[in-house]
């Protein structure tokens, strides 16, 4: 039986590493739009979690809290060995959004994100009251690369 407490297998036992190694490293929104992005498919509310994820990097990018640079050393390897997991099980959106995170492209991983919501859900994320277009949102990232 899986230890829930101490290593719960939404996010032990589909990685190379735990998912607290790389969370641990990341400030608190940040840490938890990853958390929620790489359990999504395995704690049974995929929907739920991606749409959390969507509102730590949401959130992020209000300016409440300080926008990440890109990744570098230790950190950026550690994460490309969970974009390179993602990959091999077949999750390649997923991978890209975790790339766009690393690289310090917050604003291209929450518009990454919402396609990916609306194609999985057939939802839509309610982004009316962030009113920012695609471009703004990429110029955005470019500005804090």
């Amino acid at each position: 039986m899986a230890d829930m407490v101490n290593h719960p297998s939404h996010y032990a036992d589909h990685y190379r590493h735990e998912v607290i190694v790389l969370t641990a490293l990341l400030d608190f929104c940040l840490g938890n739009a990853v958390k929620y992005l790489l359990r999504s498919r395995f704690k049974g509310c995929e929907a739920e979690d991606l749409n959390k994820a969507y509102w730590y990097l949401r959130y992020l990018l209000s300016g409440k809290c300080a926008y990440p640079k890109a990744f570098r050393g230790d950190k950026n390897a550690l994460c490309k060995t969970f974009e390179e997991d993602l990959k091999t099980q077949g999750e390649d959106d997923l991978a890209w959004i975790l790339g766009n995170i690393r690289r310090g492209q917050i604003a291209s991983a929450q518009i990454n994100l919402e396609k990916l919501i609306r194609r999985k859900t057939g939802a839509t994320v309610n982004d009316a009251v962030w009113g920012r277009s695609e471009d703004v949102r990429t110029a955005l990232d470019e500005e804090f690369l």
